[in-house]
């Protein structure tokens, strides 16, 4: 007998096929967990500023915080936009969100150095997630 025509080949299938198909949402997953996370960091920025101007703190640090706090929002919106492209493009749209990522990171880093360790957990989580939404895109590319 066949083995390709044994009565749990299907079944063999179809759990190969759901395998695929969690990998996938897993990447879109983190594409939605970075917009959520995107949003809440940028709400400690956000009550630093507001902090400073109740109490009339004219330090110059908090004049690029408006800045921030758009950018940071910004990407967070963003990557609910790719969250919801990622069910038709999911390799483009998780690359997409990686360069946005780091490329947002650095340039806070190069203008704000002061900020850079601020939520470092979560940005370390997010840079790991969306490498692994990368991977999982990758994978459904190349399948396809």
């Amino acid at each position: 007998m066949n083995s390709s025509s044994t009565p749990f080949q299907s079944l063999r299938d179809s759990q190969a096929r759901s395998a695929a198909e969690q990998r996938l949402l897993s990447g879109r997953g983190w594409l939605f967990a970075a917009g959520i996370v995107q949003l809440l960091t940028a709400l400690n920025p956000l009550n630093q500023y507001l902090l400073a101007r109740t109490l009339d703190d004219h330090n110059p640090v908090f004049r690029h915080y408006p800045l921030l706090i758009g950018g940071m929002a910004g990407l967070g919106i963003t990557f609910f936009f790719l969250w919801w492209w990622a069910a038709f493009a999911p390799f483009r749209s998780t690359v997409i969100a990686l360069i946005l990522f780091v490329a947002f990171h650095a340039a806070v880093a190069l203008g704000l150095p002061h900020v850079v360790l601020d939520s470092i957990a979560s940005k370390i989580l997010v840079l790991l997630g969306l490498v692994l939404a990368v991977h999982t895109g990758w994978l459904r590319h190349r399948a396809a």
